[in-house]
């Protein structure tokens, strides 16, 4: 009896031990901070996306062929014209891990009117949200989407 009492009393003691040990690593990592942010920034990005597409925005983004760390971005106007000659800058937001997030860098492709290449610095496998604030003169586009990287 007494060891079986013993034994119940240590196997309390060692759950509630690991139990303490895994809340004190902090929070997972799929869990944020800013809550009110994050809601406020999802209504701004619904009503760029709703700008955009009455704009006539269309925009593509995939993973290059053969470099993991780069994005191709295809962006068009009206129907499916290329829109060539945008520039500023791109960043990429990690949900899960803000230690990654980083700004990209941004490059039109020569070749191919239409087609930029976002270059991650520090790459990383798994969802991340990618902003473009870009500009042509007047016009200007803000835009966010979710891009899943290889």
């Amino acid at each position: 009896m007494l060891l079986t009492l013993g034994g119940i009393a240590l196997a309390f003691v060692l759950v509630n031990g690991i139990m303490l040990w895994v809340s004190l690593q902090g929070p997972p990592l799929l869990v944020t901070t800013g809550y009110y942010e994050q809601a406020r920034r999802y209504d701004k990005d619904r009503a760029q996306r709703a700008a955009g597409a009455q704009a006539g925005w269309q925009i593509q983004a995939a993973p290059a062929a053969g470099d993991a760390a780069t994005v191709d971005v295809r962006i068009a106007a009206g129907a499916g014209h290329p829109v060539a000659g945008l520039a500023g800058i791109a960043t990429a937001y990690r949900p899960s891990d803000g230690r990654l997030d980083q700004a990209l860098s941004w490059s039109a492709d020569a070749a191919t009117p239409g087609l930029y290449h976002a270059r991650f610095a520090r790459p990383a496998p798994g969802l991340w949200q990618v902003t473009l604030l870009l500009a042509r003169g007047t016009e200007r586009l803000d835009h966010t989407f979710r891009y899943v990287a290889p």
